[in-house]
């Protein structure tokens, strides 16, 4: 008798030392804890086999289903739309000076027309309001009208205190010989980027069948140090580069002298997870 009511007593102290809340489960299980918390779930049981590693993770309580899972597998079956790509921002140009304000040089030449940005001999940058992120993807639909000049979406994008541009412009760029080239602008001073592994410039030709007055749907999606740029949805260049981490995204527009053109932009939308 005295036996069984120890080894009662023992299997209580177990089970009791397997459960904990969230909060006490922090220390190496910080992805765990945060899923737990948003989800709602009071009850914390795993057993890892040191401090730092995750082993077997189960939650329940507060009304919700028993679920387990190991590492990546428990995070997505706690929170399965944690992977989902959600929409960060939508432009409304008829509500443009409430979305974007003026990044380096001037917003001047801007109009709305049902709903539609054209830049006209515009030479600046227009960012969103608000935004700085990471990780994220920025699509663009546009078209540009003129010979010498071009276009760009800039991203991982800031302004430094005196005014100056530091970040990444992705241009759609006619004037330097139809090409499409990735920038990197300290101040006023341009030049391509180059990838950190292949020491390739981010510069491709348009391709003698591109049309250059088409409209055309442009993704930026940055990751850590992988840029990936797609236009009319085919990838024209995959490269790394880590000068930049995070910033703001917008429209860059720039006028060669003596030329008329206009930058039409009919979406612009950032999404990432």
């Amino acid at each position: 008798m005295i036996y069984r009511k120890i080894s009662v007593i023992l299997l209580a102290l177990v089970v009791f030392s397997l459960i904990v809340t969230p909060g006490l489960a922090k220390s190496g299980h910080i992805a765990v804890d945060d899923a737990v918390a948003d989800k709602g779930y009071e009850i914390v049981i795993y057993s890892p086999q040191d401090e730092n590693s995750l082993d077997m993770v189960t939650v329940g309580g507060n009304g919700k289903p028993i679920i387990s899972g190991i590492g990546s597998d428990f995070l997505d079956r706690v929170d399965p739309d944690r992977n989902k790509i959600k929409t960060i921002f939508t432009a409304d140009f008829d509500s443009f000076n409430d979305q974007f304000h003026e990044g380096q040089g001037s917003m001047d030449g801007i109009t709305i027309d049902n709903g539609v940005l054209k830049w006209a001999n515009g030479a600046g940058i227009a960012l969103v309001n608000g935004f700085s992120g990471k990780d994220y993807i920025v699509k663009v639909t546009g078209t540009y009208e003129g010979k010498n000049s071009g276009y760009g979406v800039a991203y991982r994008t800031s302004m430094d205190e005196n005014g100056d541009f530091n970040g990444y412009v992705f241009q759609f760029d006619p004037g330097s010989g139809e090409v499409f080239v990735v920038k990197d602008r300290t101040g006023y001073i341009e030049f391509c980027v180059t990838d950190d592994e292949t020491n390739e410039k981010a510069k491709v030709k348009m391709g003698d069948d591109f049309n250059v007055d088409g409209t055309h749907d442009i993704s930026i999606s940055v990751k850590d140090t992988r840029h990936v740029i797609k236009v009319d949805g085919e990838v024209i260049m995959d490269f790394k580069d880590s000068t930049y981490t995070k910033g703001s995204t917008g429209i860059r527009v720039w006028t060669n002298k003596g030329e008329d053109n206009t930058t039409t932009v009919s979406d612009f939308e950032i999404t990432g997870n």
